[in-house]
């Protein structure tokens, strides 16, 4: 279970902020893995953990205190992951306002 409920910000746009801890990496592949499955998408999981490992890796260098990850998916059939650190709270971005979450 995530600490801080994800929020969908659109159909196509999940948020989830995370504290940064050991665990981090498997919050956030649990949290990516919830939602492919939403989205009916197989066969990404691997190649998203992947992208998602690196991203991290590259976050645990700034040391943050927390982690916003962040999935879209996009009008061709991918999905676009992205990782904030150090964020203090969720942001919705442009893709609209945030709703309720399947989670």
């Amino acid at each position: 279970m995530l600490p801080n409920a994800p929020a969908m910000t659109s159909t196509n746009h999940y948020t989830a902020l995370l504290p940064h801890t050991p665990h981090t990496a498997a919050l956030a592949q649990d949290f990516i893995s919830s939602v492919l499955s939403v989205w009916g998408i197989d066969g990404a999981e691997s190649d998203c953990h992947k992208s998602l490992s690196a991203l991290l890796d590259q976050a645990d260098h700034l040391a943050p205190s927390t982690v916003q990850v962040s999935i879209e998916r996009l009008p061709e059939g991918s999905v676009r992951i992205e990782i904030t650190p150090g964020a203090t709270q969720m942001r919705s971005g442009a893709l609209g306002n945030q709703g309720p979450s399947p989670f």
